[in-house]
């Protein structure tokens, strides 16, 4: 797992996995996008927040500082 200390994206459109809208890039390989690139791509831009498929999960930091 990586950690990114960024804001979570709302949504696909603002999303920096998505700077050329071609394809998601935070999916790991090709053969995982290929599930899902029809719907991305038929929604992308209209989607106001992220689908059940993105591969961004949001987790909560336990360490105290």
């Amino acid at each position: 797992m990586i950690q990114v200390d960024l804001p979570m994206p709302e949504a696909c459109d603002v999303c920096p996995f998505n700077y050329d809208f071609c394809w998601c890039n935070a999916f790991g390989n090709h053969d995982e996008w290929e599930k899902y690139s029809d719907d991305w791509n038929d929604h992308v831009c209209d989607r106001k927040t992220r689908p059940d498929y993105c591969p961004l999960k949001e987790v909560k930091k336990d360490d105290p500082d």
